[in-house]
C-alpha cells in the first residue's frame, strides 16, 4: 500500500514546488536550538516530540501508541516466524506505556523515545526497525542535551497551541478518501482553522513538506468531507527545531492544483 509520503517522494515537482515555500506567511518564535551534539537521531527526535505534545493534551493510552504498538506485534511476528526466542515486544511496550507519569521528566522522555523507537517496523518494515539500545550503544544512555532539547521544544509547542491555537484533533485518518494511489497516511494536528505538519528538523521546509500538507487537505476536505476540515482555512508548518511557524491561507492556493492532488496524485 501506498502512503502519502511514499507518493510526495515520487512525485516530480518543480523547483520550487507545486506548493513553494516562499508563499506561506513566516512567523520566527525563538532562535534556533543547537542540535549537534544530540545523540538520538533526529527522526526518532521528531516522533517522541510528537509523542509527548499528544501526551500533553490527552491521557496515557494505549491507542495514543497505536503505531509503536504495531510495530511490537509485527517484531514478535517476524520474531516467532524466523524461530527468535525474543518474541515479547508487545508486552514490553505496554508496560513501558503503562508506566509513563504524562510529564516531561527525563524518565518519562527516554521512555517515549524507546516506545517511538517501534514506529519503524509498522510504518517501513521490520528491515528498518533498529533496537533502542543499538541507537545509543556508543554512550549507553540518552545524553542531557537530547532531553533537554526534546524538552525545549515540547514545553514551545505547549505554549504555542494554547487558547486560539488549541488543538482539536490529532492524528487524522482518511477511510473512503483514499484512492488507487495513496492507501494510508495520517495528519498531524489540526487545531480551530489550521491544518499542521509538525517538523523538527534543523532545516527550513522543502516543497515536499508543503505538498504532503496539502494532499492531507485534500484527503480530508475534498475526498472525506469531515466535519473538522470545514473550518480549515490555513495549511501550517511547525518546526520547533528553529523555532519557526509557516502558515498560508488555503483561499490563495490555485483550484487547478487542489483538482491535480485530486484526480493525478491521489485518483
Amino acid at each position: 500500500m501506498s502512503s502519502v509520503t511514499a507518493v510526495v517522494r515520487k512525485t516530480k515537482q518543480p523547483k520550487n514546488g507545486y506548493l513553494p515555500i516562499k508563499s506561506f506567511e513566516v512567523y520566527s518564535m525563538y532562535k534556533p536550538i543547537n542540535r549537534n551534539n544530540e545523540n538520538v537521531h533526529p527522526s526518532l527526535v521528531g516522533l517522541a516530540v510528537d509523542y509527548l505534545f499528544r501526551l500533553n493534551n490527552k491521557e496515557v493510552s494505549q491507542s495514543l501508541f497505536f503505531v509503536a504498538l504495531e510495530g511490537a506485534n509485527i517484531l514478535d511476528n517476524h520474531n516467532v516466524f524466523n524461530g527468535i526466542e525474543n518474541n515479547n515486544q508487545f508486552e514490553y511496550v505496554k508496560s513501558l506505556i503503562d508506566s509513563l507519569n504524562n510529564d516531561l521528566s527525563d524518565l518519562d522522555i527516554i521512555k517515549v523515545i524507546e516506545i517511538a523507537s517501534y514506529d519503524p517496523a509498522y510504518r517501513a518494515g521490520v528491515q528498518n526497525y533498529t533496537p533502542f539500545q543499538s541507537m545509543i550503544e556508543k554512550s549507553g544512555f540518552v545524553n542531557k542535551i537530547t532531553l533537554n532539547n526534546i524538552r525545549f521544544m515540547v514545553t514551545k509547542m505547549i505554549q504555542y497551541f494554547q487558547d486560539e491555537n488549541k488543538i482539536i484533533e490529532t492524528g487524522s485518518t482518511f477511510t473512503g478518501g483514499y484512492g488507487d494511489n495513496i492507501q494510508t497516511g495520517d495528519c498531524d494536528f489540526l487545531s480551530k482553522d489550521t491544518l499542521w505538519d509538525l517538523k523538527v528538523s534543523k532545516y527550513e521546509p522543502k516543497k515536499e513538506d508543503s505538498l504532503q500538507l496539502l494532499i492531507y487537505y485534500v484527503l480530508g476536505y475534498e475526498r472525506c468531507r469531515k466535519i473538522s476540515f470545514e473550518h480549515i482555512k490555513y495549511l501550517g508548518i511547525y518546526n520547533q527545531s528553529i523555532g519557526k511557524v509557516y502558515k498560508l491561507e488555503i483561499a490563495k492556493i490555485d483550484k487547478d492544483l487542489i483538482g491535480y492532488v485530486d484526480d493525478q496524485l491521489i485518483q
